[in-house]
């Protein structure tokens, strides 16, 4: 069974509010109050436990599961008061008609403009029948952006009703001391506060009228924060709603959490029932871990060594002489700048030290001398090559600490490793801060100071 990482935003409201009004491009610190909950299904080591933390901090935790997260899917559960279910009925048969008459359908059940919705339909069933879930584009945009920007993209939204098991002829409910989800379809669904109950019962009756009312109604308590007099209550209720017609109901009580419970049910479900992220929000297929027979390729890496051994040999005594000569030439322009120095053995080495007394003299020179060696290295990568293998996206740099932030785009991991060892012998401290994947390309966060310091 694929693993998944179920999210929650802690404080969903205060949370969608914030975030919408952050510039995400130039934020560099994630604020702390903006956490979310996480936990990871099937549990890794027997911990079925759930965790809060800011969001810039949910990658790294990811890692320590899964490093780059290859097999590791991130799922957020949305509040069911953000989307909206229904069913249409649609002659066509085709999925592309479907889609354009949507909109249409949902016209007058939607009190905004229709183009700012984002639409997820099901199959459609023998009647022509399809069940659609609806959710604000802008939202859906402002959820996908936060979350990229701290480089854990997101693979699903479900909303958080739909975790709820569902089988023919059969209701779900949900209900903790705050909330109160229900699912009465494949796609269709509600979350509500518990106040609204009892005049949401007198609808579902109404509607259990109909050919599609339940046979049973499965009703499960979330005991963590539930009070023995707010069950009685609840239990009032269904029975109040149910009288009069041959629906059982069904009351079971988990001692848990409403989050833990939602990702538990979804994960025995096995597949999600629905994905917002469709379209436009649909993310871009992950780079499996590498499933390369790595001795096949060192075998080949070697013939292909041995096969240029002897070119390489026929071209020796050429570098030998090139290197002859750009060493004496290098000794000659040492001499040149630094005429007092008369004990001349390694000219990089001595030539490093009187750079490292000119850096020290001012932070300006610190700034110049890493721009300096840092853009050596990158023409060096760069050199020869059909396109960048590496490209500076932004560059910033930290007075008080002294060190050179680069974001930069490199062509794989292999190339931004390769980068990181070039740095580190000139010599420079390189800490690659992040790394991610972004289309064919990996975004990284990298750190150079000097070694020095």
């Amino acid at each position: 069974m694929k693993r998944r990482a179920f999210i929650r935003l802690v404080n969903e409201n205060a949370w969608l509010t914030q975030v919408a009004d952050l510039d995400l491009a130039t934020l560099d610190v994630w604020p702390d109050t903006l956490q979310v909950e996480w936990l990871v299904r099937p549990a890794p080591g027997g911990s079925s436990g759930s965790s809060t933390l800011s969001l810039d901090r949910l990658r790294g935790a990811l890692e320590a599961l899964d490093p780059g997260l290859f097999e590791l899917d991130i799922v957020l559960l949305l509040g069911g008061e953000y989307c909206h279910t229904t069913r249409v009925n649609i002659p066509s048969r085709q999925g592309r008609h479907i889609a354009q008459a949507l909109p249409f359908m949902l016209e007058d059940q939607l009190a905004e403009d229709v183009d700012s919705f984002q639409f997820a339909a099901g199959p459609r069933d023998k009647a022509g029948n399809v069940e659609v879930v609806a959710c604000n584009k802008r939202l859906l945009r402002t959820l996908v952006d936060a979350f990229d920007s701290q480089h854990a993209t997101l693979s699903a939204i479900v909303p958080d009703m739909l975790c709820l098991p569902w089988s023919q002829g059969q209701w779900s409910f949900l209900c903790d001391a705050r909330q109160l989800s229900l699912r009465t379809h494949p796609m269709q669904g509600l979350t509500i506060e518990m106040d609204a109950l009892p005049v949401v019962a007198k609808s579902l009756l109404r509607e259990g009228d109909s050919e599609s009312a339940p046979g049973q109604i499965e009703v499960f308590f979330a005991l963590r924060h539930l009070s023995d007099n707010l069950q009685a209550w609840l239990r009032t209720q269904f029975t109040s709603m149910v009288a009069g017609t041959d629906i059982k109901v069904e009351f079971k009580r988990l001692e848990n959490e409403r989050f833990p419970i939602l990702a538990d049910l979804i994960t025995e479900a096995g597949a999600l029932p629905v994905n917002l992220l469709q379209g436009d929000f649909k993310p871009m297929p992950k780079r499996k871990a590498s499933s390369i027979r790595w001795q096949a390729a060192a075998i080949l890496a070697g013939i292909c060594v041995l096969l240029q051994t002897g070119y390489l040999y026929a071209q020796g005594w050429q570098y030998r002489q090139q290197i002859n000569e750009m060493s004496q030439e290098s000794v000659a322009i040492y001499k040149r700048y630094f005429p007092q120095d008369r004990n001349i053995r390694d000219v990089k080495r001595q030539m490093d030290a009187h750079l490292q007394k000119a850096e020290k003299s001012a932070s300006g020179a610190t700034f110049l001398a890493l721009l300096a060696q840092t853009g050596e290295k990158i023409n060096e990568a760069n050199r020869g090559k059909p396109e960048p293998t590496v490209t500076p996206q932004r560059l910033s740099f930290d007075e008080a600490q002294g060190d050179l932030r680069i974001d930069l785009l490199a062509s794989g991991y292999a190339e931004l490793d390769q980068f990181k060892n070039q740095l580190q012998a000139v010599p420079l401290s390189v800490e690659v801060a992040s790394a991610s994947q972004e289309g064919n390309k990996v975004k990284a966060r990298v750190r150079v100071w000097s070694a020095s310091k």
